[in-house]
């Protein structure tokens, strides 16, 4: 679900920026005495800042590119890290410019496969589609390990809706297994999409984050 970067402090600065941007534009919660109100805020005020402040953090590092300040090894093998930002009514599309990448990266050549972990599998169209038609390991929750399993009221009946939306997936992943984790007494929340050349056991190019690759 994440992965440790060391002594990369301008890729830690990156990410501070945009977490005070987008806190700048959400809602404060406080204590409040009863009987109080308060208006909502104004989805088109909040887009706006939302985007003003993102917009200042990419002009800050819209032409940055470092090395690590670490010496690498004579041995050691390069690792590009980038970091990008999904947030689809702003039209930042990180995750699928990423995902393209590493499937161009990854190539089409016999053996070559992709694994994605998800909370649910219900990717949009534009991740879905260029999903389709590649090998592919899916890994979800079982009902089980599910935070909403037994949970009672409404809420009881999302691990299998969950189940439902994955294999609907699967019907139309022409080239996909679907794999469920189960473990007692534990949760599934693995993130992530590894990608795989056809010669080597260990994965080319990976995407972590938040991001359960889910269509809202």
């Amino acid at each position: 679900r994440c992965l440790v970067l060391r002594n990369c402090p301008d890729i830690a600065e990156f990410v501070s920026c945009i977490i005070d941007a987008v806190a700048s534009a959400s809602v404060d919660i406080w204590d409040v005495q009863h009987g109080q109100h308060h208006d909502a805020p104004k989805a088109k005020e909040t887009k706006k800042k939302l985007q003003e402040g993102l917009g200042k953090v990419y002009d800050k590092f819209r032409d940055f590119t470092a090395d690590s300040s670490v010496p690498e090894p004579k041995t050691a093998k390069r690792c590009i890290v980038q970091v990008g930002v999904q947030c689809g009514y702003l039209n930042m599309n990180a995750d699928q410019e990423l995902l393209w990448r590493l499937l161009e990266f990854t190539g089409e050549g016999e053996g070559s496969r992709l694994v994605m972990a998800s909370g649910y599998a219900n990717p949009p169209p534009g991740i879905e589609g260029m999903l389709a038609s590649r090998p592919i390991d899916v890994i979800v929750a079982c009902p089980k390990a599910n935070s909403f399993y037994k949970s009672g009221g409404l809420s009881q009946y999302i691990p299998d809706m969950y189940t439902t939306m994955e294999v609907d997936l699967m019907k139309r992943l022409t080239r996909g297994t679907l794999h469920e984790y189960e473990r007692p007494y534990w949760t599934f929340h693995a993130k992530g999409i590894w990608g795989y050349r056809s010669t080597g056991a260990s994965p080319v190019g990976c995407l972590v984050g938040s991001s359960n690759y889910g269509y809202r």
